[in-house]
């Protein structure tokens, strides 16, 4: 190692080396602060919908949770739903009855969901 004092102003200013990386790093702060950005007003949105219903909290989460399907209405006790109870989607009622994730018999005797 050398004794002598490293000239910054030397690094900062070389367009190889100190000045792209001070580039890189104000770039990816920029996105670092995006990314909270988004996630707060993503937080903040879920909160008011969960605030606005009569339901209480639990049953709220739950119903959010099954909107992926049967499976997760199954799990939580939600299923069959009727139009306007928790864990009714409509994505879920395939026969558009205002039952979603109803049972019923195959001819095979296979109990399966619609």
């Amino acid at each position: 190692m050398s004794s002598e004092p490293r000239d910054l102003s030397r690094i900062l200013d070389d367009p190889g080396g100190g000045a792209r990386y001070s580039r890189r790093a104000r770039k990816g702060q920029a996105l670092q602060g995006t990314v909270i950005l988004i996630a707060l007003t993503l937080t903040w949105a879920v909160l008011m919908v969960l605030r606005v219903s009569d339901d209480p909290l639990s049953m709220r989460i739950k119903h959010y949770l099954t909107a992926p399907g049967c499976g997760m209405a199954e799990v939580l006790d939600l299923a069959p739903a009727r139009a306007g109870q928790p864990g009714y989607w409509p994505w879920l009622d395939e026969n558009r009855d205002g039952w979603a994730c109803k049972a019923y018999r195959l001819p095979s005797g296979k109990i399966a969901r619609h």
